[in-house]
């Protein structure tokens, strides 16, 4: 197994995960949840456990490297806190990051990825929080993918060992997810802002086809009520 081969299988897999949250955003749920920038109590839970539960399926469709896993979950968990804030960063983070633990308890490497996954669900939630609405854009979500899987193969570096292990690990496995994963976020982030933009013109829509109904509705009541301007309106 090379370099090239983890990052043909992670690229592979990267669809698997579009087509998912693509499956995701159109069923009549996860659309009730209002993918806009207001929110609720109820919203910002549900939000949260469903990224974290895209952070999971990001590490189930890794790839097996040694003892550890090349994996897609940093651009789903950064992807989360951009899109709904710390909450819903730290929490996604939380949730997949612990789901990595548990996934290999002992593994060598468990503790630094579960805790990288953490840090970038709550770095990104935090940038959401300072800058708003301005934080959901591509270039945000690469930068931020980028710097948190170099953060990520650093911890490895330092919390692993052997060591000598981990330093074959990560020269492994930092290219795919480096690349992957920035690429990934700025993707999944411009998929979440096509669907907002998408229901805000269709309630746009909605709500100016109730005000024509109500202005024609107008001009009709001016004109006093009786059989004839009921049978025009009806009309």
């Amino acid at each position: 197994m090379n370099t090239y081969e983890i990052i043909l299988t992670l690229a592979e897999r990267f669809g698997l995960m579009v087509g998912v949250v693509f499956l995701f955003l159109t069923t009549m749920p996860v659309r009730r949840m209002h993918f806009t920038s207001e929110s609720s109590r109820l919203r910002t839970v549900l939000v949260t456990i469903l990224f974290g539960l895209l952070g999971i399926l990001g590490t189930y469709t890794g790839k097996a490297v040694f003892d550890s896993v090349a994996n897609l979950r940093a651009m789903v968990v950064i992807s989360g806190g951009l899109f709904g804030g710390p909450v819903v960063g730290i929490g996604a983070g939380l949730i997949a990051g612990v789901h990595r633990v548990i996934f290999d308890l002992h593994g060598f490497s468990a503790y630094p990825c579960g805790l990288a996954t953490a840090l970038e669900g709550f770095a990104a939630g935090m940038i959401a929080w300072k800058y708003g609405e301005k934080a959901m854009n591509w270039r945000m979500a690469s930068a931020l993918a980028l710097a948190g899987e170099l953060i990520h193969m650093g911890l490895l570096l330092l919390m692993s060992r052997p060591f000598s292990e981990a330093w074959e690990l990560v020269k492994l496995i930092a290219p795919p997810m480096v690349l992957v994963n920035a690429f990934g976020a700025a993707l999944f982030v411009e998929v979440i802002n096509l669907f907002s933009r998408d229901r805000e013109r269709r309630e746009s829509l909605h709500a100016q086809i109730i005000l024509d109904i109500a202005n024609m509705a107008v001009s009709y009541l001016r004109l006093g009520l009786s059989l004839e301007t009921a049978a025009e309106t009806s009309a």
